[in-house]
């Protein structure tokens, strides 16, 4: 990919979750654990569940408003 064209697609990511929502989120899609993130975060495991389970919600939403669902 080009990018222009990631950066263009990380724009509505940005705006859309939370600082703590893109930093669990990055950490978790460069292949962390959830133990390693609550440490390296200051928080326990289920914060880091339930922060990710709203990046697949939000993301989820944007996708399917994007596509016109």
């Amino acid at each position: 990919m080009r990018r222009e064209s990631v950066a263009a697609m990380n724009k509505p990511v940005e705006s859309l979750l939370s600082p703590f929502e893109r930093t669990v989120a990055g950490l978790y899609l460069q292949g962390l654990t959830y133990q390693e993130i609550a440490v390296l975060c200051g928080r326990r495991p289920k914060a880091l569940d339930n922060a990710l389970q709203r990046v697949k919600r939000k993301l989820g939403r944007a996708y399917q408003a994007a596509a016109g669902w």
